[in-house]
C-alpha cells in the first residue's frame, strides 16, 4: 500500500521521506510492530526500572531479539526488566526500533537525531520512555510523550522474536503503572486501523476509540482565482486559535495547539474568514497541511473549503498536497469539498483513563 506522508520542517531541520522522526507523521501512532499478542500476563505493582550504569556486557548484543535457548520460553519464566531510552542510549534504541519495524507496512530508518527531534516537536520524554528486556536482551521500546496530566504513546514496537508471548501486554501494563506513579490521569494514542493486532491489544487493555482519523491527497486545480482576503498569520496565532477549540474538538496530539507551537519556518500560517491553517514546506513541489481550524459554530464547512482552495491558489507551483491521517472523519467533506481525495490509510484516536 502506498502511504502519503507530510514532509514538515521543524526548528530548521529538513525531514526527508520517511525518516525516524516521522514516526507520528504517517502518523504511525502507537503499538506498531507488536504483532499478535495473547492477553493474560498482568504485572502487579509494575516492573523495576534498572538504575543507570547497570547495563552489563552480558546484556549488550550486536543484534536484538532472543537467543535460541529462550525463544520458546513463556514470559512468566523469563527475566523481565525495563530501562529508560536515555539509559539504554537513544542511538541503540534507534537501531532496536528499526529492527522492530522491519516487517511493518513501511520501512522506517530510525536515528538518534530523529528521536531527539521528537523530543522537540512532540514532547517525547526519552527519560520516561522504556526499553523492554527479556532474559538480558533488549526486545522492544515505547515512546512516551507528556503534557500536563496526559501522556501519549507515540510509538511502540517489539522485535519479532518477542511477540506472541504476552510481551506487548506486559509492556502496556508497565506504561500504565509508570503513568499513575507520575500522577498522570490519561494515556492517549493513535493507531493505524489496518493494524488489527495492535488495535486488538489496545482495546484489550482498556483503550476506547474516540474517532477515526483520515488523510487526504490531491493536486491544485488549474485556474484557481487568487483570494485577496487570505493573509499570513504567525504560527503562534494559529496555535492559539487551535487551542481555543480544544475543549470542543479534542485534537489529536500531532495537530494540537502545543504541537503547532513548536513549528518554525519554512512552515507558514494563514487565516481567512475565521479559518486558520498551517502549510508545511510551502516551497516544495509536494506540501503538507498541518493545521485547519474554523472559529464559530456556523458555516464551518464553507469557510474550511474556502481557505483550502485559497491556499492552493496562493501556491500554484505546488504539484501535490498531502494530509496525513490525522483529521477527524467528521470533517471529511471539508477536504473533499475542496477537491482532495480521501486516502485508504486510517487511524483510530484512542484514550484510556488512569
Amino acid at each position: 500500500m502506498g502511504v502519503a506522508v507530510d514532509l514538515p520542517q521543524r526548528r530548521g531541520i529538513h525531514e526527508v521521506e520517511m525518516p525516524a522522526h516521522q514516526l507520528g507523521e504517517i502518523r504511525l501512532g502507537a503499538g506498531l510492530g507488536v504483532g499478535t499478542e495473547e492477553v493474560g500476563v498482568v504485572l502487579h505493582g509494575g516492573l523495576p526500572i534498572a538504575p543507570a550504569g547497570r547495563e552489563t556486557a552480558q546484556n549488550k548484543c550486536a543484534g536484538f531479539g532472543l537467543g535460541a535457548a529462550t525463544r520458546t520460553r513463556s514470559l512468566a519464566a523469563m527475566n523481565v526488566r525495563f530501562t529508560s531510552i536515555e539509559e539504554f542510549s537513544p542511538a541503540r534504541t534507534a537501531e532496536l526500533l528499526t529492527q522492530a519495524f522491519a516487517d511493518y507496512f513501511v520501512k522506517i530508518p530510525f536515528t538518534e537525531t530523529g528521536l531527539r527531534q521528537m523530543e522537540l516537536s512532540d514532547s517525547v520524554d526519552l527519560a520516561r520512555s522504556p526499553v523492554m528486556w527479556l532474559d538480558g536482551n533488549p526486545v522492544g521500546a515505547a515512546l512516551i510523550a507528556r503534557r500536563g496530566a496526559t501522556s501519549r504513546l507515540a510509538g511502540m514496537a517489539l522485535v519479532p522474536a518477542a511477540r506472541g508471548r504476552g510481551a506487548g501486554r506486559a509492556l502496556m501494563e508497565q506504561l500504565f503503572t509508570a503513568a499513575r506513579n507520575r500522577g498522570d490521569q490519561r494515556l492517549v494514542l493513535e493507531v493505524i486501523e489496518q493494524n488489527t493486532a495492535a488495535v486488538k491489544l489496545y482495546e484489550a487493555v482498556g483503550f476506547a476509540r474516540i474517532r477515526r482519523l483520515v488523510g487526504f491527497a490531491g493536486s491544485s486545480p488549474a485556474g484557481l482565482a487568487a483570494e485577496p482576503a487570505l493573509v499570513e498569520a504567525e504560527l503562534r496565532e494559529v496555535a492559539a486559535a487551535v487551542t481555543r477549540l480544544d475543549d470542543e474538538v479534542g485534537w489529536p496530539w500531532q495537530i494540537s495547539g502545543p504541537t503547532l507551537a513548536q513549528l518554525a519556518a519554512p512552515a507558514k500560517g494563514y487565516t481567512l474568514d475565521g479559518a486558520w491553517a498551517v502549510v508545511l514546506n510551502p516551497a516544495g513541489p509536494v506540501v503538507g497541511l498541518r493545521a485547519l481550524a474554523v472559529d464559530g459554530k456556523t458555516d464551518r464547512e464553507r469557510r474550511a473549503v474556502r481557505i483550502l482552495r485559497a491556499l492552493m491558489a496562493r501556491h500554484p507551483a505546488v504539484t501535490g498536497w498531502r494530509m496525513s491521517a490525522l483529521w477527524p472523519e467528521e470533517w471529511a467533506t471539508w477536504f473533499t469539498g475542496a477537491g482532495f481525495a480521501r486516502q485508504e490509510l486510517t487511524q483510530w484516536q484512542m484514550a484510556r483513563e488512569l
